[in-house]
């Protein structure tokens, strides 16, 4: 009997220590409550509301993203695990990088969570909804709380045909009779209204428009309104097109591929229409103010540049208005056609020199074609066109044209020889011996000249007149200076002049000087010398 006591109260102890984790497990593992854990929503800021009160719906576009922070407050004492899933989603879907499928939230405390919530391109116009679920446990509890909350969605969408469905030009409701009551019946008419005011819009408004710039010249007015007529009306007749879809209750996307075809055939249209609007005032600009160029108007031969950097420009623009619609990213084809400028400018610098001299040649204006001009001091050569990249010469002793590059001919010393007008001065020099009679030598040079009726002698310059320029060793150097309309002609009468003058003389006693040479041999020096 003295063992029996200790060891029942041993085995006492042990059945205790044994029963205390059981009942502390079950104290601990109470399940949660429903007002444990708190979930608040927030759109751009502002608290939307609290379960189970949220019915404010979220704005959304179709193609565009909505930003929804998610916050879950933990109100107990005790830890709470947190399991969220979004259900339901139908129209508008999400995306988050940290939502949680199973988190711990300790005692009073808070987590955030941002989701993204967003809906395709084609989504039609109206409402959705979906549900946000919060699944909530304590530590070993059987028993979770589950907590639901709606988040509605309003969606407009640009593509969408509601408000236009069968409504004549979308605005008037389709009342006719049947079987004009149909939505086909309802696009078709609204097709023709809009064929109409095209019309309207391109024989009447534009003509209008145009009256005040072109006002006194009639034939451009006409000429520019028969030119964007076509054009204005097909314009618009596009974009009838586009609302007749919409009109008929066409799908999304059908109407967004006919929005994007109508806007690219908008900007080939706006181009064309600019185009031709450019070339009409540039042709009317060079007319009026070209006639003059003495007084600084400008050469014609600037017209292809104008109308070049006039292509280049719109060319330009409408590349990248095309680009935008389809969506590209006008930055990275900036940036690409930078890069690719560089490679091409480093390859091609022969072709830019070119280029850039022939600008340089059409503004500053050396030269025009016929003029006639000495390069470099040696060549004289007739000026036959002025383009971007090459000048073009005519070799006015033969038939032969020639090209040069405008980098070569902006490099070269250039002379112009007939500027504003074809007249031309040539010199002719003649030398006589030292008894001639210079007062008859003079005169008669002077009357050859003024006996050809290529020499000008009306006094708009200088008459033809001789004088004596120099005195050599074998006689004295005569200059006759006379003026003829034209250049080319001043060889011809140059040579002519020459023959009368020397046969004048010759019947006047007047000899022509030449070189005379006096050699004498010294006979006391050839003496041994073979000869």
């Amino acid at each position: 009997m003295k063992f029996k006591t200790p060891l029942f109260v041993l085995m006492a102890l042990a059945v205790a220590l044994l029963a205390f984790p059981m009942f502390s497990s079950e104290a601990e593992a109470a399940d949660p409550a429903e007002n444990d854990v708190t979930m608040y929503l927030y759109y751009e800021g502002s608290r939307i509301g609290e379960v189970p009160n949220t019915d404010d719906p979220i704005p959304i576009n179709a193609g565009e993203e909505a930003d929804v922070s998610i916050r879950i407050e933990n109100g107990s004492g005790e830890k709470r695990f947190v399991t969220m899933d979004i259900t339901g989603v139908t129209a508008v879907d999400y995306r988050s990088e940290d939502l949680p499928t199973a988190v711990e939230i300790g005692p009073n405390e808070s987590k955030t969570y941002d989701v993204t919530f967003f809906s395709d391109r084609y989504t039609k116009e109206g409402g959705d909804y979906l549900t946000i679920r919060l699944t909530i446990e304590g530590p070993g509890s059987n028993s979770p709380v589950y907590i639901a909350q709606d988040l509605h969605f309003t969606i407009s969408s640009s593509l969408s045909s509601y408000g236009y469905y069968n409504k004549i030009l979308g605005i008037i409701p389709n009342t006719l009779p049947s079987p004009l009551d149909s939505p086909q019946a309802a696009a078709l008419i609204t097709m023709a209204l809009w064929a109409l005011m095209a019309a309207i819009v391109g024989k009447a408004v534009v003509p209008a428009v145009l009256y005040i710039p072109t006002r006194g010249n009639r034939e451009i007015r006409k000429m520019v309104a028969g030119s964007l007529f076509k054009l204005i009306f097909l314009a618009v007749v596009i974009f009838g097109i586009y609302e007749s879809l919409k009109v008929l209750g066409s799908s999304e996307y059908v109407i967004d591929v006919s929005g994007r075809m109508a806007a690219i055939s908008y900007v080939v249209l706006g181009a064309l229409i600019s185009w031709r609007a450019y070339v009409i005032a540039l042709d009317h600009m060079f007319s009026k103010i070209g006639r003059d160029v003495k007084s600084g108007g400008v050469d014609e031969t600037l017209v292809p540049l104008f109308k070049m950097i006039g292509q280049i420009i719109i060319v330009t623009l409408v590349v990248a208005a095309i680009f935008s619609l389809m969506g590209a990213d006008l930055m990275g084809i900036i940036a690409g056609a930078g890069i690719a400028g560089l490679a091409i400018s480093l390859g091609a610098q022969s072709m830019l020199r070119q280029f850039f001299s022939g600008i340089t040649l059409l503004t500053t204006r050396p030269f025009k074609a016929g003029d006639i001009v000495r390069i470099d001091k040696s060549m004289e050569l007739k000026v036959q066109e002025v383009g971007i990249m090459t000048t073009w010469f005519k070799n006015p002793w033969n038939e032969e044209i020639i090209s040069m590059p405008n980098d070569k001919v902006a490099a070269s010393e250039i002379t112009n020889m007939t500027g504003e007008n074809m007249f031309y001065r040539f010199n002719l020099f003649l030398e006589v011996t030292r008894d001639a009679d210079l007062a008859l030598a003079k005169k008669i040079l002077e009357e050859a000249a003024m006996s050809r009726p290529q020499v000008i002698k009306d006094g708009t310059v200088t008459m033809p007149f001789a004088r004596v320029t120099d005195i050599t060793e074998s006689g004295i150097k005569l200059r006759l200076a006379a003026f003829v309309y034209d250049y080319e002609d001043s060889w011809g009468v140059e040579a002519e002049i020459r023959e009368q003058a020397l046969k004048e003389f010759e019947e006047n006693g007047i000899r022509m000087a030449y070189r005379k040479v006096d050699v004498r041999v010294r006979t006391e020096d050839t003496e041994g010398i073979e000869f």
